[in-house]
């Protein structure tokens, strides 16, 4: 579980943010949750070492004196290293003084941002398929550097193709898509793919679709088939994860 946390000086601007977070979660499955939304950093900060769970803060620059957000996610990253910060702020000239600290920032959104909302959901996208990891057997990667499962001529085997190697798994495509979440697709009877692998800019595809020879495109060029009765779903899936 990841805890999300919200520090933001102005109650205003701060249910603000608690609202899009709110929405985001609702929306999505995260193994993620809403921890703490305040407007004090001395009880965000007692959160962070306080808390057995790596946090993701989503922190106002401009807090109370003697504690702004850069000493703030400092005090936060020592709490726990794996922590990750958002800065949050009206002033864009901090954005490289915030990198400078070496505040170890994961991103720095503008309050004047016209998508703040899309923002926040990139950050919480990010950091839910960072954390993500598959594991069958002795066999474990992080979900994110999957490309696809591609049933092999041998019975009950599957290999599975990285971005960096492959695996072979003893199961079964069926067996496999019960286990996987909403990021994988089965495609045809022989294959899953990564939907966030799909390589959407491959030339003669709509969105990593190629029509004409019924397969999809992945992001190491290689392609996997894909059934005529499964384009509309895997086009409504992708819609869904832009």
């Amino acid at each position: 579980m990841i805890d999300i946390y919200i520090c933001e000086d102005v109650e205003q601007e701060m249910q603000r943010y608690v609202g899009c977070v709110q929405e985001i979660l609702a929306k999505g499955k995260y193994n993620m949750k809403l921890a703490l939304a305040t407007t004090d950093p001395h009880e965000a900060l007692n959160a962070a070492k306080n808390s057995p769970n790596k946090g993701l803060y989503f922190l106002d620059i401009d807090l109370v004196p003697g504690m702004d957000g850069f000493k703030l996610a400092l005090e936060i990253h020592t709490a726990n290293r794996d922590n990750e910060v958002v800065f949050l702020t009206s002033h864009s000239e901090l954005t490289l003084a915030a990198f400078a600290l070496k505040t170890k920032a994961l991103d720095f959104i503008p309050k004047s941002h016209p998508d703040i909302a899309g923002k926040i959901r990139e950050c919480i996208e990010y950091i839910h398929s960072d954390a993500k990891t598959f594991s069958l057997g002795d066999v474990e990667c992080k979900t994110d550097s999957i490309l696809c499962f591609v049933v092999t001529s041998k019975k009950n085997n599957v290999r599975m193709h990285k971005k960096h190697g492959t695996a072979d798994l003893r199961t079964s495509i069926r067996e496999l898509s019960g286990k996987l979440d909403d990021d994988f697709f089965l495609c045809h009877r022989s294959c899953i793919v990564n939907i966030k692998n799909i390589d959407r800019e491959a030339p003669n595809t709509k969105n990593g679709i190629d029509y004409n020879n019924s397969v999809v495109c992945l992001a190491n060029g290689m392609t996997c088939p894909l059934s005529k009765g499964r384009e509309k779903e895997l086009e409504q899936r992708l819609s869904e994860n832009v």
